[in-house]
């Protein structure tokens, strides 16, 4: 067989080279990092999608507000404590709280 070598690549090629090979790397780097996320994510218990009509609404009320709280470690506790007695999450036993603080501010 008649093997042919290549000939040095120009330097236009070579810095076009470099950068699809970067572009590649950071390529495989993003969807490794994607395919642990999904993986830890279905190890977890898996995400689960409720199928949407087209056209539908998520909800009529989003939660689209975050808040961030700084609670000491016995508020946290007794939140916890709360949530757990009731068999809920924490952020419901804080909306429960807001719920009979608005009513007492409505009674006066």
């Amino acid at each position: 067989m008649n093997y042919r070598y290549h000939a040095k690549p120009s330097p236009l090629q070579a810095v076009v080279l470099i950068f699809l090979k970067l572009a590649l790397d950071n390529f495989a780097r993003a969807m490794y990092i994607i395919d642990t996320k999904i993986a830890r994510a279905i190890i977890k218990g898996g995400v689960t999608v409720s199928p949407l009509k087209k056209g539908q609404k998520l909800t009529e009320n989003p939660k689209n507000v975050s808040l961030t709280l700084r609670l000491t470690k016995s508020e946290a506790e007794d939140l916890q404590y709360c949530a757990d007695k009731l068999e809920t999450s924490r952020t419901n036993v804080i909306n429960m709280g807001i719920q009979k603080v608005k009513e007492e501010i409505d009674k006066k």
